[in-house]
């Protein structure tokens, strides 16, 4: 598909994805109570828009090589006239993120006639540590928003752990007789979330107590608080999205545990978050689309005068993770999360449309 007329991607030169590979700070068996094990050495990956020759179309296929299955039910392609983000080469293959609709982008590979290095791209230097599933979990290649299901992985696969990106875990498994690669949240591998946001200039790193939770109501169409207190009384930072991932800082207690969603911490009712597997996403992209400007600032905090993280022009699809009466907690196409104004969109979002769980 084109891009919108107005929106330049090319200026988005420079996406830092949030993403860490790691290694063990101790094995299994010095585990805490919890029996969720540490992980540290994070090495950020980087992914930015390339520029390729046009009037070229490759296959994507699931991993750098032929063994892989292609993706999308063997039918996946990315045009070269289109927007492409490259996260960087293994043996002369690409991995890359492209859109294949307003809700759905792909991470996959592909092999082109001539590797653009002039562009800055550098090979991808994977380590890998062997971890079994704690449950069954689908793998998606859409981990930052739509989060399509590839397969499910049974409990107990073997899988191998590369990489990771935002909340999921990069990994390689066998599905039957092929050879996969794909996304699974942390909570498959029973670790912590090595998650590292960048907010402008300063960084956040969750403490090595926390890992990964999911927003669950029963009715989808609802959207789940985050309260300042560990009480339905106190104050309302946002509603959450089902399939929202927040980052677990405490043990529960009285029904209530903290999290961090981004850069916001308070306090979930455990009755509505899912501890041991994955739920189906409900998180909504929208388009930007600002009749006072030509697009929206993605602030670091609910603030019109809080810190700009970039100016995204109007047609800029971002996923919604939650949302205020005034403000919509998003992420946006090359990795940051941030606020947008609620009043910015294409589709009128709302925030009473839903009676909320508490």
């Amino acid at each position: 598909m084109k891009p919108a007329a107005n929106r330049p991607i090319l200026a988005l030169c420079l996406a830092l994805v949030m993403t860490c590979m790691t290694l063990w700070r101790m094995p299994a068996a010095l585990a805490g109570d919890s029996g969720v094990l540490e992980v540290d050495s994070p090495l950020i990956l980087q992914a930015q828009v390339v520029p390729f020759p046009r009037g070229q179309k490759y296959p994507v296929y699931q991993g750098p090589g032929k063994a892989y299955a292609r993706a999308g039910n063997g039918k996946a392609s990315v045009s070269t006239n289109d927007w492409i983000q490259v996260f960087g080469e293994e043996n002369g293959w690409l991995m890359v993120q492209y859109q294949i609709s307003q809700e759905h982008l792909r991470i996959g590979w592909i092999r082109p006639e001539r590797i653009p290095w002039e562009a800055g791209i550098q090979p991808l230097n994977f380590s890998s540590r062997q971890e079994t599933l704690s449950f069954s979990c689908p793998i998606t290649d859409d981990p930052l928003y739509f989060g399509s299901e590839i397969t499910v992985l049974p409990q107990g696969t073997p899988v191998d752990w590369i990489a990771s990106l935002g909340g999921y875990a990069y990994v390689q498994a066998q599905d039957g007789q092929t050879q996969i690669r794909g996304f699974l949240p942390f909570a498959a591998l029973g670790v912590r979330s090595p998650e590292v946001i960048s907010y402008g200039s300063s960084t956040y790193t969750p403490p090595a107590s926390g890992m990964t939770c999911f927003v669950d109501n029963p009715n989808p169409r609802d959207r789940l608080h985050l309260r300042s207190q560990p009480s339905a009384q106190s104050t309302s930072l946002g509603k959450y999205y089902n399939g929202v991932q927040p980052t677990v800082l405490s043990e529960a207690r009285g029904g209530w545990v903290q999290v961090r969603i981004g850069s916001l911490t308070g306090y979930m009712n455990t009755e509505y978050l899912r501890f041991d597997r994955p739920v189906a996403s409900a998180i909504p992209t929208v388009r930007i689309q600002n009749g006072n400007g030509s697009g929206l600032h993605l602030r670091s905090a609910q603030s019109t005068s809080s810190q700009s993280l970039g100016l995204y022009p109007n047609g800029t699809p971002v996923a919604v993770w939650g949302l205020t009466d005034r403000w919509c907690h998003v992420m946006t196409m090359d990795g940051q999360m941030g606020f947008m104004r609620l009043s910015g969109f294409e589709h009128e979002i709302s925030y009473k449309l839903y009676d909320p769980y508490e």
